[in-house]
């Protein structure tokens, strides 16, 4: 056994540029990556967040228009191929209507490892866990703050009466 060093990590991780070709039935093909990255995976939930926000803004741009798993795939798809999507949003968004009722859609899905399908779904669901946990602690400071705010008000008052009031000299 040797030990590991960043130059062993740097080598290993050209795994994740390796790309294969796949062929589909009617002989187009496209590349894929074989196995993802969790900075590529995060780059998917970065532009999750993007397109959500944009789209709120994008008259005529539905993101409700897709279910959220399909959404992911297709996301997925964007960031683990070599097919290439529009960058304005709205015709970004029928590329994806076109891809998900296409039969490429199930076939290009079922082309990834089921490991790396499984380790992105997970990563997803971790972060999301994540996300929810702050949420609720932030809801808990939020209210505990408010609860202080309202304690300091009566505190507060009180010492405002006993500076109002002279107090006795000796």
């Amino acid at each position: 056994m040797s030990k590991l060093t960043l130059k062993n990590i740097t080598m290993d991780n050209k795994k994740f540029d390796e790309m294969k070709e796949i062929t589909f039935p009617d002989g187009h093909t496209l590349n894929i990556y074989q196995r993802f990255s969790f900075a590529k995976i995060n780059q998917v939930f970065e532009s999750m967040t993007k397109i959500s926000e944009e789209s709120k803004a994008v008259r005529g741009v539905n993101l409700n228009k897709f279910e959220l798993l399909d959404f992911l795939s297709l996301l997925l798809i964007e960031h683990f191929t070599d097919l290439k999507f529009s960058k304005n949003l709205r015709n970004k968004f029928d590329e994806y209507e076109t891809l998900l009722n296409s039969d490429y859609y199930s076939l290009i899905i079922k082309a990834f490892d089921k490991k790396e399908i499984d380790k992105f779904y997970n990563y997803f669901s971790e972060k999301l866990q994540l996300a929810e946990k702050m949420i609720k602690q932030g809801e808990n400071v939020k209210q505990q703050i408010n609860e202080i705010n309202n304690q300091k008000d009566e505190l507060f008052a009180k010492s405002k009466d006993d500076l109002d009031e002279p107090k006795p000299t000796n």
